[in-house]
Order: structure tokens, then C-alpha cells, then sequence
């Protein structure tokens, strides 16, 4: 006979298939996105990594930053914005040649700055990027925004979001799960749309990718024109791969977009 103790280890408290399951005693057991690349060199495609997280691509001519941000569950939101913040303006601390990373100091120009990010990065980089134009750094001229299938959500339903209501529920009960000091679904950190600044969006040019298939899409194009309409005085696309679902490139990297 199993002891209480032992039950209590394996009673569940959450459960966000396929990606996370959380029991009651604190664990986390992540499915999906636990795999980490390596620090490398690939010759074929010329790009070198250190584990500081500055990724310089030599044939495109640019420098990458990556931040390993705390995760949620573990780290409750909004510490994933917070150590994000942290990393730009560790980046930032390197113009006019200050600090203590050579690859900034020597190779960055910090007149020409995009921020990036696929699905929660997406969600991350716009967040970045309304605290750039809300004056909160002043050394670095942030141009664009590339947001890759971004997780952005709201309370009210749009799209295909009307059609799977069981889906709906399921990601309206995970935000407030991971963020639970927040409004919810419509808080300003998920739906651009309810955020009555986002005309101050640090950026001049924001290219928004979705894909045909992803639960995501309609949300994508609602930031396209959600920004469009707040008086931002900059110029916003997208681009949506057919056939395809959410993040596909990361699952299937060589994949031929149609």
C-alpha cells in the first residue's frame, strides 16, 4: 500500500498537455523545449557561439543575442519580462564602447537594433520594445521588430479561437496560472490590443510571421491591425506560411515554405 506521502509526491495540480505537467509538491515535468544546443562552431553556415549568449552570424553581418530567461512555472511572470530587461540593457551598457564583452563593444552598431522572438519571445520582444518607446532606454535606436508566431491572447474570442472553445479555456486558465497577480488574458503583457500606449511602440518597423495552421494566427494578424490603428506612426507587415502550424521551423528546421 502506497504511503500518503508518497501519493501526495504524485497528486497533480495542473496539467497544460502536451507541454507541462505540475504537481502538488512543486515539481514541473516539461514535454516539449527541454532540448538546449551547445555552444559551437558550424562551419557550413559560418556562425560561431559562446556561452554568454552573443551569436555572431558572419555572413549576414550581425550579432544575436539570446536570453535564457527563468521559465514559468518555475519563475512566475513577470520575471521572464524582467530578466529580458536585464539582458537589453546589459547589451545597452556596451555603447560607446563600455563594458566588458568585446563582441558588443567591438562589433555591434547600436544605431541599427532589431528585437526578435518566436511564440512567448515573440510576446517578450514587443513587451521589450514598448519600454524602448516608453523612454526607458535612450542608448541603443531599436528599427524594427521581427515576432515569430507570437504568443499574444485577450479574453474576448477572435477567429478561430470561437470555434475551439475548450482551447480557449485552456490558455485563459495557463495565463493565470503562470501570472497570477495579473487581470488575466486581457492584461497589457498579452493583449497589445487593451494597452492604451502601444502607439509608443519603440520601433519604426515590425514584421509580423504567421502560419496557416496555428492556434495563433488570427491574433498575429490582430496585432497587425491593432498597431496599424493606434497611431503609431510606423509601418507593419506579415507574412503567413501555408500549411504550416505553430513554431514548424523549430520542429522541422529544414522544412521548404510554401
Amino acid at each position: 500500500m502506497a504511503s500518503s506521502s508518497s501519493t501526495t509526491v504524485n497528486e497533480i495540480a495542473h496539467e497544460f498537455l502536451p507541454s507541462l505537467r505540475v504537481y502538488k509538491d512543486g515539481r514541473v515535468e516539461r514535454y516539449v523545449g527541454t532540448e538546449v544546443a551547445p555552444a559551437s562552431v558550424d562551419p557550413t553556415a559560418g556562425v560561431q557561439s559562446k556561452d554568454i549568449k552573443i551569436v555572431p552570424d558572419i555572413e549576414a553581418n550581425i550579432i544575436v543575442v539570446s536570453v535564457n530567461y527563468r521559465l514559468a512555472p518555475e519563475h512566475l511572470l513577470p520575471v521572464a519580462y524582467e530578466d529580458s530587461w536585464v539582458a537589453v540593457k546589459w547589451v545597452a551598457s556596451h555603447f560607446k564602447g563600455d563594458g566588458q564583452e568585446p563582441w558588443l563593444k567591438d562589433y555591434v552598431d547600436f544605431d541599427r537594433v532589431f528585437f526578435g522572438g518566436d511564440s512567448a519571445g515573440g510576446n517578450i520582444a514587443h513587451n521589450m520594445a514598448m519600454r524602448v518607446g516608453l523612454g526607458k532606454l535612450d542608448a541603443i535606436r531599436l528599427v524594427g521588430l521581427l515576432l515569430n508566431h507570437p504568443f499574444i491572447w485577450g479574453e474576448e474570442p477572435i477567429g478561430n479561437e470561437a470555434v475551439d472553445i475548450n482551447y480557449k479555456a485552456r490558455v485563459d486558465s495557463f495565463l493565470r496560472f503562470v501570472n497570477p497577480t495579473s487581470v488575466g488574458s486581457d492584461d497589457p503583457l498579452m493583449n497589445p490590443g487593451v494597452d492604451p500606449k502601444l502607439s509608443s511602440l519603440g520601433c519604426t518597423r515590425v514584421l509580423i510571421c504567421v502560419a496557416e495552421k496555428d492556434p495563433l494566427r488570427d491574433r498575429g494578424l490582430y496585432y497587425c491591425e491593432v498597431l496599424a490603428k493606434s497611431g503609431w506612426k510606423g509601418k507593419v507587415e506579415n507574412m503567413e506560411a501555408k500549411g504550416e502550424d505553430h513554431v514548424f521551423h523549430l520542429i522541422n528546421p529544414l522544412v521548404k515554405m510554401q
